[in-house]
């Protein structure tokens, strides 16, 4: 599904143009629906697997966060815990 989902995205807007055109009925504009509604579904399906990569990111993200506080404190990656700046 992952492979195939974003090409289906990509041509929901044509398919919604193509039948906006091609199909004979008064409330054509809800053909526009399509897009939404697909990019929903078939966004939810290609999300599920970047979810791992996102934790793992935010995971190194607050890790780095905390390696940059400790820099701050004067707790270097080879500094020992007494050695604070003033205290």
């Amino acid at each position: 599904m992952e492979t195939w989902a974003p090409r289906a995205m990509a041509a929901l807007p044509l398919l919604a143009l193509l039948l906006f055109f091609l199909v004979p009925i008064s409330n054509g504009w809800l053909f526009f629906l399509i897009v939404p509604i697909g990019g929903a579904v078939l966004g939810a399906a290609t999300r599920g697997h970047d979810r791992d990569q996102y934790d793992h990111r935010r995971r190194e993200r607050g890790e780095r966060r905390i390696d940059r506080r400790e820099q701050r404190r004067g707790l270097g990656p080879g500094a020992a815990p007494d050695d604070r700046r003033g205290g």
